[in-house]
């Protein structure tokens, strides 16, 4: 199953980043140097797959096929201690209140031009952030207007992975979608 439209657009809008500071984008991780894992923490199903990727990775690390894995998400943003208790061979998890941080922590862990990353299944990265399609379908994309929720339902976990609602501003929108559609 693909990821959500959320994660989706912070996915295009990382890779993008990624990919405008010169470092390639791979199909297949074991073609990578580092592999970033996007977890969900919201939704049982999508929770087990999530957790079922970074053991992949994990196995490939392990196999020394690629040297650096990155978890981002909202599984890290609710999970955080756990995880970096459960899965010691992850090098970074990256929580999405710090996803705008994410090109800089890569940079810094890698430390050499031209990495290869793959980037599996995000607060969204700065609102003209260029987007690099990874959905397999290019003329269906997702523009965020709002991200988060003010509301604290007991029965529900977003404004503790997202954040409070926070709306974008109309110019903001419309950038990225010229930025999208060029």
């Amino acid at each position: 199953p693909s990821p959500c439209p959320k994660a989706t657009v912070d996915l295009e809008k990382i890779a993008g980043v990624l990919a405008s500071r010169g470092m390639s984008i791979e199909t297949h991780p074991e073609s990578a140097d580092a592999a970033i894992v996007f977890a969900c923490g919201f939704i049982d199903d999508a929770k087990i797959e999530s957790i079922e990727d970074i053991l992949e990775m994990v196995d490939l690390k392990q196999n020394q096929k690629i040297q650096h894995l990155i978890v981002v998400g909202c599984m890290p943003q609710k999970y955080g201690d756990d995880l970096v208790r459960e899965f010691p061979e992850v090098d970074t998890f990256v929580a999405t209140s710090m996803l705008e941080e994410l090109p800089q922590i890569i940079e810094s862990r890698m430390k050499a031009s031209r990495k290869r990353l793959w980037v599996g299944q995000s607060f969204a990265l700065a609102p003209a952030a260029p987007r690099l399609a990874l959905n397999p379908a290019p003329w269906t994309r997702t523009i965020m207007i709002c991200d988060g929720c003010n509301n604290m339902c007991t029965y529900c976990s977003i404004p503790q992975m997202r954040g409070n609602l926070r709306s974008r501003d109309l110019a903001d929108i419309l950038s990225e979608v010229d930025l999208v559609v060029s």
